[in-house]
């Protein structure tokens, strides 16, 4: 007789798997549906192709997107040349400098 219990157990997974999963998705739909809205078709292009080659990136620029719109720093439709401004400003690394001394 197979054991109730791990049945139950292992729906109850599955269905936590699902509802994640489910939430995630209409997380990123608004996300898109905000960026679309937010810039205009060109900048919107380049999100998308971000977000195709670097999730992490694509996620956490559209957060700070967001954030700027929401304090007022952003007015108005970003356009592409706005939108690789920020990206630049935002994916800047700094370089550490290496000091030699002679004596």
């Amino acid at each position: 007789m197979p054991n109730v219990n791990s049945d139950d157990e292992e729906n109850r997974s599955y269905k936590k798997a699902l509802d994640k999963m489910y939430r995630k998705m209409e997380e990123e739909e608004k996300i898109k549906s905000l960026m679309r809205q937010l810039l205009d078709p060109d900048a919107y292009e380049r999100m998308m192709n971000i977000k195709a080659s670097n999730e992490d990136l694509y996620m956490q620029f559209a957060s700070l997107l967001v954030q700027l719109v929401q304090s007022n720093q952003i007015r108005g439709r970003i356009t592409d040349e706005q939108l690789k401004g920020l990206l630049s400003r935002f994916t800047a690394r700094h370089e550490p400098t290496i000091n030699i001394k002679h004596k």
